[in-house]
């Protein structure tokens, strides 16, 4: 087990914090990601993580999500060890293999050399290993593979000639994900992977992780991806709402979740991602009640009717195979229906905490 991070030395030994013999339990496990009571901040002082302790087993596909600014990709960096820490360790396995994606812009050893150049090198130099991520190429001759490789994440072909530094953010994000794949990880780190791509290449993508066998540790915004690919959650909740948490289940299940669960919740306790502030604590008369639970049938039926609307939309896009026009039409209308489908879970969980009083 190697610490990839860890606080000046001389801190008390914190894997008891794990529970069940944390330190035993980490060091058996082969392939693990964990973090011990993992405290960063920024350079003028401000929290960003607070005691973070979780454990994540080999072969999950955890997605986290959060709102911006609460320090999921912070999290990412502190796994990688790209960041100083306050308190605590970060351990990963002897026989980890780490790919990390970054939202930072790449930074090209050759900015004028030409993509189809660029994956061909990528295609002698890792592609053809015992371990590679896509072992489809290794009968393929150096040209053939790299060309497999650029429609696997549908790069346009007439573009396969230009310098990498001319390239639109969209396709520099194509090539990257393909340089972070082609390093053969078995634990793989996407930090908002579906940035300036179009819905083929994110349904691309999430076919691609899917039947994947190594621990995938997912940042987005990309509900459908989340869902797609995700069999864990980690969420951070707004400012001061607490530490993250770790939910075993896809993201529509902890949506589901708190759904239901939200009008039990005990007053003062977090309402989970995206709930709305507790209104002030007042006695509602019955015709204000009568009115709350009316309006709150009403967001439940918008809310079917959005899902539903939603699942149609997807099916369509999946139809649409080759048409781009048709995807890209579809691609913003279901983008339109996630917003209003956040905003509906937002309205029903304000309702429902007003209810509580």
């Amino acid at each position: 087990m190697a610490v990839v991070g860890s606080a000046e030395e001389g801190k008390p030994d914190l894997s008891s914090n794990f529970g069940g013999g944390g330190e035993k339990i980490l060091a058996s496990q082969d392939g693990v990601v964990a973090l011990q009571n993992v405290t960063v901040r920024t350079p003028d002082g401000r929290l960003i993580l607070d005691q973070v302790s979780m454990e994540i087993k080999p072969g999950t596909k955890v997605g986290i999500i959060g709102p911006n600014g609460a320090g999921k990709s912070t999290l990412m960096r502190a796994i990688a060890g790209d960041v100083a820490l306050q308190d605590g360790k970060v351990r990963i396995g002897d026989a980890v293999r780490l790919g990390y994606l970054k939202q930072e812009d790449p930074d090209w050893a050759d900015p004028r050399q030409r993509v189809i150049d660029f994956i061909e090198q990528l295609t002698l130099e890792y592609l053809y290993a015992a371990e590679s991520a896509f072992p489809g190429v290794k009968d393929m001759q150096p040209r053939a593979a790299a060309a497999h490789l650029l429609k696997t994440v549908n790069f346009a072909q007439e573009r396969w000639r230009t310098p990498l530094e001319l390239l639109s953010g969209g396709e520099a994000r194509r090539l990257q994900l393909l340089r972070v794949l082609a390093l053969g990880p078995n634990v793989l780190m996407l930090d908002e992977p579906t940035n300036d791509l179009d819905a083929v290449t994110v349904d691309s993508l999430e076919r691609l992780l899917q039947p994947w066998k190594g621990t995938v540790i997912l940042v987005s915004h990309d509900r459908s991806l989340l869902d797609g690919v995700a069999n864990a959650m980690i969420t951070f909740p707004r400012e001061g709402g607490g530490p993250p948490r770790f939910w075993e289940g896809t993201y529509s299940e902890l949506m589901e979740y708190e759904q239901r669960k939200a009008p039990k919740a005990p007053r003062g306790a977090a309402q989970g991602l995206g709930a709305a502030p507790a209104a002030p604590t007042k006695v509602l008369s019955k015709q204000e009640r009568r009115q709350l639970e009316k309006q709150l049938r009403s967001t439940e039926a918008d809310i079917e009717k959005v899902e539903g609307d939603l699942e149609t939309a997807k099916a369509e896009m999946q139809e649409a195979g080759s048409d781009s026009g048709k995807v890209m039409e579809l691609y913003d209308k279901i983008g339109k229906l996630e917003e209003e489908q956040a905003a509906l879970y937002e309205k029903w969980e304000t309702l429902s905490t007003e209810l509580e009083s």
